[in-house]
This record gives structure tokens, sequence and C-alpha cells, in this order.
């Protein structure tokens, strides 16, 4: 996958899940640790500054905002869905979403409701 290089190391562009109601793929970037979440905040604006002003040059879009609201995710709902395989659930959003590592992490949302 592509690697973009940031302050404090390199983030990975990766697709996730199947196709988006929009006809694209969902695109996620992961990257490494960082020494703090004001670092890891600015590195991930950089980041998404970048991919925006990169798709916008060669002629396609990227979407970071939501169409439409989405769902939440109950509290219970993260923990049956983290069961014994996941330490945190977080909810899964466009977005910036920076938050602390704490061993295994998984993320849970409620697709676009289409009539």
């Amino acid at each position: 996958m592509p690697l973009m290089l940031l302050p404090g190391g390199e983030c990975e562009l990766m697709a996730v899940g199947g196709e988006s109601a929009r006809g694209g793929p969902e695109l996620a970037l992961k990257s490494g640790r960082f020494e703090s979440p004001d670092e890891a905040l600015a590195a991930g604006q950089q980041a998404t500054a970048g991919l925006l002003l990169s798709s916008l040059r060669q002629g396609y879009a990227v979407s970071i905002n939501a169409r439409v609201p989405g769902g939440i995710v109950t509290t219970y709902g993260k923990q049956l869905v983290a069961q014994d395989r996941l330490d945190t659930v977080f909810d899964d959003t466009y977005g910036l979403v920076v938050f602390q590592d704490t061993g295994r992490v998984g993320f849970v949302r409620v697709g676009e409701a289409e009539a």
C-alpha cells in the first residue's frame, strides 16, 4: 500500500471494507505511535490535507465527511463486538480520529440508511 511521510514517521493508506455507497473504496490512513495526542493530531491533519490536495491535483475526489449523520453503536453493542477478541472498540467515523492505542483495537459503525 502507498506510504505517506509524516513528521513522526510514516502512515499507510489502505482500502478497508468494500465499495462505498458513493461508488469508491473506503480508505483509512494508519500510522504508528506518536509521543502525544497533539503531535498525532497535527500529523493527521497534515496527512489529511495532503491527501485532499493530491486527489484534487489528480482529478478525483476524496470525501472525509459523511453524506448523512451515521448511527451510533451503544456501549453494549461495542462489548458484543469486542468479546474476547478486542480490548477497545471505537466508533468508525469519517474524518480524523486520534486515539490511545490500548492493545487490540477495533472500529464499528452503523452503515448509511438507504431506501
